[in-house]
């Protein structure tokens, strides 16, 4: 039998959910989507007929909106070639950690 070498592609993961998405891109999806349809689901009121608080519901569902596309950010795009999930984790990590400048006297 034949073995053909297959190289290994390091820049991009396996695409594992239907063969389009891969797990990170799955959670990010669930996780937005799952804020908003609990955000959604919170007061059924509306869903009964009963009395509808708009503004309330106009604001959840502005709400669930955000989540949903930080979902999609965080999930598909990239910054500076760079996932935007891994890119936020490192710019925090990096803002948040305190940096010390020593000055030290040089002379020449």
């Amino acid at each position: 039998m034949r073995n053909f070498h297959i190289p290994f592609d390091m820049h991009t993961e396996d695409k594992i959910i239907g063969g389009y998405i891969s797990l990170r891109q799955f959670v990010w999806l669930l996780a937005g989507s799952f804020v908003a349809i609990y955000l959604l689901l919170i007061n059924k009121n509306y869903m009964k007929g009963e009395d509808i608080n708009v503004l309330s519901l106009a604001i959840r569902i502005i709400i669930s909106l955000v989540f949903v596309s930080a979902g999609i950010f965080l999930a598909f795009f990239q910054l500076e070639e760079m996932d935007s999930d891994k890119y936020l984790i490192k710019l925090f990590t990096w803002k948040s950690k305190p940096r010390v400048i020593k000055y030290t006297d040089r002379k020449m």
